[in-house]
């Protein structure tokens, strides 16, 4: 698949379809840590309201060819209060991994966010740990900090950089 990823400013009739695909994503986290369904069969998100709306919040949807193919979402939850920037959520839908959309995705929020950035994934989910560093040096004008943090009670690995 030879497509472009095109990520568009999620509104807010977007936030429901992105909450939705974020049954696919805990779908696809729980195979590297316990992600536990409710009594519904459903994944129990974190109320997201007030998520959305904080000014600081930027969703996006993916499409590839007019198909939805995911979702990113950047936001200013960092650990370094210099920090200007942190990946929230990012997703890919599985027909689309193996090839550039992803790292396309991570290019285009890298080129609309400038600034310093927070990026972390668990240490077990062993893709983000090939990927992440990937993309993120090719984005990097500064030299990349990687350190090893404890989050949500789990080993993380935690990119620090700017692309200013």
């Amino acid at each position: 698949m030879n497509s472009t990823a095109l990520l568009i400013n999620a509104t807010p009739a977007d936030l429901p379809c992105i909450e939705n695909l974020m049954q696919f994503y805990n779908y696809d986290l729980s195979q590297w840590c316990e992600v536990r369904f409710g009594d519904d069969g459903l994944y129990q998100l974190q109320p997201k309201a007030a998520y959305w709306a904080n000014a600081t919040v930027h969703a996006y949807i993916v499409r590839v060819a007019d198909e939805l193919a995911g979702f990113a979402v950047v936001d200013q939850e960092v650990r370094d209060p210099s920090t200007n920037w942190n990946v929230g959520y990012f997703f890919v839908a599985r027909r689309f991994r193996g090839t550039t959309i992803a790292a396309q995705m991570a290019k285009e929020l890298f080129d609309r966010h400038r600034g310093t950035w927070e990026i972390y994934h668990f240490t077990a989910n062993l893709p983000a740990g090939k990927f992440w560093p990937r993309v993120i040096a090719a984005a990097a004008t500064t030299p990349v900090v990687t350190s090893e943090i404890i989050e949500h009670d789990l080993p993380t690995t935690l990119y620090c950089f700017s692309n200013r």
